[in-house]
């Protein structure tokens, strides 16, 4: 069985995943664009658990200093964020007075009215 799959390596595969019968990726014509060693190592270098640039840390006292300076970081955007919104709302100091019809009377045009006289 080895042998007959060896023999048609190079065969161009049936479906639609444009790949030979040795796996390898292949092209426009059947040019084959990214042998299968390749693809198989791309394919596990995106499915790693291994960190890529990221620093592992050694011990407890490391773990517990770097969670120490994210803590911080998170709570210096937080505050930096609070201020820019006290900020914006001391620049926002003119607020309709009497509630949402008060200042919707104010906005709006006024209309005239006609007066009617009674029948008497």
């Amino acid at each position: 069985m080895d042998t007959l799959r060896i023999k048609n390596e190079k065969a161009i595969a049936i479906g639609n995943m444009n790949v030979n019968a040795g796996g390898d990726t292949l092209g426009p014509g059947g040019v084959i664009i990214k042998d299968r060693n390749r693809r198989i190592r791309d394919e596990k270098a995106l499915h790693t658990m291994v960190p890529g640039k990221a620093t592992v840390s050694k011990n407890k006292e490391d773990l517990t200093r770097k969670t120490a300076a994210q803590s911080a970081a998170e709570v210096e955007t937080k505050a930096a964020a609070q201020v820019l919104a006290d900020a914006e709302a001391a620049r926002n100091t003119e607020k309709p007075k009497g509630g949402l019809a008060a200042s919707l009377a104010e906005t709006s045009p006024k209309k005239k009215t006609a007066k009617t006289k009674s029948a008497e």
